[in-house]
């Protein structure tokens, strides 16, 4: 009887010492021998929590579903731009290439694939479909996806962190890139993609609907049929991109984006639908635009902004075209130090055009006009505001040279932006010269000089240190801060 005793004592405690579940393991993918399973959903099927699906270079034809597993599902060599090139995930043009089931905890990993080929009509299609996971999408290639009457072409309604991708070639009626992803959207390239539907809320080439963070992506050469060729209805933080080249019938960088868009270089977008185009770089974004460079975009009206409600400061507003309002138009918010230099209207409103906006502490030169208002036409008079041949009165507004430090960049040559820097002189009449209150003294100097006052431009004011104290520079090689 005591020998019984003993053995079951040793028995349970046996069982109480045991792991809780099974050590985590690596199961293989890949055609021919060798491999634990020919396809990737028998290995995703056969997986558990914490196992890695490990998949060898080939072209594997399915829709692969997750299921709500925290698992990793990745190609062998995932930082190796030939591997992701070689192990593709391919959707058949059937339906989503790969979907998750939206329970998925950040601990879920999708890395290092070519995923392509997806479809739908009428419902999701895209090349990831997430219905809001927070699983890791990393390190991919997402091209040639997209539904027919249905948003979201290559990856849809993701709220983890979606990071160092190559989002290109995708279509989809609204958000051809990405549509209604939530968590963190970051160092991606999210190219040439496509949105076709020009009916209400239609837009968002690049991204529709992503209200987290967006930081460090390049969003270029993005197409929209109706608004947004880059961004639509964004609404969260929107940090250190170079969004350039897109193009919509209205707002070709950004619109409806109202969160804070700040430290982006905003160059070269164009609003297409002439003879009425609104808003080249940004329109109707009501939040705060901050420290941003928006630089040679195009319109009808409103070259560089157009109808941003909110406030906009800080920023650099370059060499932008339109027909009315090459730098801004109808802005009615508040526009505070910024510097507004070479925009262009063949009509009225080189710099600024029709704002009802707080205009203050600006500097507006070098803009041009053909018929009127070579720097401002019409709208509210500035304050404490250096604008050339000024003869419209306000507060504290001065109409002399500004003595930027090399207006010229390296080139010599004033309308090559790139280069130019437009940070103050010592010897500049607008230091010290803004607005005197406490409230808008120079948060740093440098980039602001002489005391605490403010003053003009991008470099003065309370957030003129975003110019300093975040990265500023990208390995494109573009530069926000000489």
């Amino acid at each position: 009887m005591m020998a019984k005793w003993v053995i079951l004592s040793l028995f349970m405690l046996a069982a109480l010492s045991a792991p809780s579940s099974a050590a985590a393991k690596t199961v293989t993918v890949g055609h021919g021998g060798g491999y634990n399973y020919p396809t990737v959903q028998a290995a995703v099927n056969a997986a558990t929590t914490g196992d890695t699906v490990l998949v060898y270079p080939g072209t594997y034809v399915e829709n692969v579903r997750i299921g709500g597993k925290n698992i990793v599902l990745t190609s062998t060599k995932p930082l190796d731009p030939a591997t992701v090139a070689a192990t593709i995930l391919d959707g058949g043009h059937t339906a989503s290439v790969v979907t998750f089931a939206g329970a998925e905890s950040a601990s879920c990993v999708l890395r290092g694939f070519t995923i392509q080929h997806s479809y739908g009509f009428l419902m999701p299609g895209a090349g990831v479909e997430g219905r809001g996971t927070h699983a890791l999408i990393e390190n991919n290639v997402i091209t040639r996806n997209g539904p027919k009457f249905a948003d979201g072409g290559g990856v849809w309604r993701c709220d983890g962190v979606i990071q160092n991708n190559v989002i290109t070639g995708n279509g989809a009626d609204r958000g051809a890139g990405l549509y209604g992803c939530n968590g963190t959207i970051r160092g991606n390239t999210i190219a040439s993609n496509k949105a076709w539907f020009q009916g209400p809320n239609g837009g968002g080439g690049g991204l529709h609907s992503c209200n987290g963070t967006i930081e460090g992506n390049t969003i270029e050469n993005n197409w929209a049929a109706h608004h947004g060729g880059g961004l639509y209805g964004c609404n969260g933080t929107i940090q250190n991109n170079a969004i350039s080249g897109n193009t919509a019938l209205r707002a070709g960088g950004l619109c409806f984006c109202a969160g804070t868009i700040r430290n982006n270089r905003i160059t070269s977008n164009s609003a297409t639908n002439w003879p009425l185009t609104l808003g080249g770089g940004l329109t109707d974004c009501h939040g705060t635009i901050e420290n941003n460079t928006i630089v040679g975009n195009s319109a009808m009206i409103g070259g560089g902004l157009f109808e941003c409600y909110g406030m906009v400061r800080n920023n650099l507003i370059l060499g932008n075209w339109a027909d009315n309002g090459g730098g801004a138009a109808l802005c009615l918010g508040t526009v505070q130090n910024n510097t507004i230099v070479g925009n262009s209207a063949r009509q009225c409103g080189g710099g600024m055009y029709l704002s009802t906006a707080t205009v203050v502490n600006c500097i507006v030169w070098s803009n041009s006009a053909a018929s009127s208002g070579p720097a401002i036409y019409g709208g509210t008079p500035p304050t404490y505001s250096c604008i050339e041949q000024w003869t419209g009165g306000g507060l504290g507004n001065i109409s002399v040279n500004p003595r930027f430090l090399k207006p010229t960049g390296n080139d010599n040559n004033p309308d090559t932006y790139d280069d130019n820097d437009y940070r103050l002189l010592p010897v500049s009449p607008c230091i010290d010269k803004g607005n005197p209150a406490a409230a808008f003294n120079d948060g740093a100097r440098p980039p602001g000089l002489g005391v605490a006052r403010n003053d003009m431009g991008a470099y003065g004011g309370p957030p003129n240190g975003q110019w300093a104290s975040l990265p500023l520079t990208r390995s494109s090689g573009w530069v926000l801060y000489p």
